[in-house]
């Protein structure tokens, strides 16, 4: 069973804060998925009182997928991978949750619905040398584990530019 846990984009400060205890101390994650802060108040002669704000506008919450990128390093929802494909190609991809249509017959059958933690081509039209298209059109979506080597070059939030360009 994976490990459930999760790193925070600060929106306000736009500084990426990090797994580990240290960041949760005075902010929680509700079941239905809001961030809280802690903060007391004093009441005077009530004593100090504890509130719980909600500061989900302020926080992206990216979600550790169980995954380990070639080096070791953990891969969490909104990283984006250099993704080697056919030990030959390399292209860049954003890693996403939710949705998408997975195809491994080539385009030859309907794609089959499936929900979790997927890879999105970046460049969707990159070529190779020849001028060809790298990426099918079944491919633009696929399960991270159909590539044969991933590794972090970054994330959307801290390296946009990544996801902009469409290059490293």
């Amino acid at each position: 069973m994976r490990e459930i846990k999760f790193r925070a984009w600060d929106k306000k400060y736009n500084i990426m804060n990090p797994t580990g205890d240290h960041m949760w101390s005075d902010e929680f994650i509700t079941c239905d998925g809001k961030v809280v802060e802690k903060t007391e108040n004093s009441r005077g002669y009530r004593g100090t009182e504890t509130f719980f704000e909600d500061i989900s506008d302020q926080r992206v919450l990216m979600q550790y997928t169980g995954l380990i990128d070639k080096s070791g390093q953990e891969i969490y929802v909104g990283d984006v991978l250099e993704a080697t494909k056919f030990w030959l190609y390399k292209i860049n991809v954003e890693v996403c949750i939710g949705h998408y249509k997975q195809d491994g017959s080539g385009g030859e059958y309907a794609p089959t619905d499936c929900y979790g933690v997927y890879a999105r081509a970046i460049e969707p039209d990159a070529e190779d040398e020849d001028g060809c298209r790298i990426l099918s059109d079944y491919e633009l979506e696929t399960s991270i584990l159909r590539f044969d080597e991933v590794k972090v070059i970054g994330n959307i939030y801290e390296n946009s530019e990544l996801v902009n360009s469409g290059k490293a």
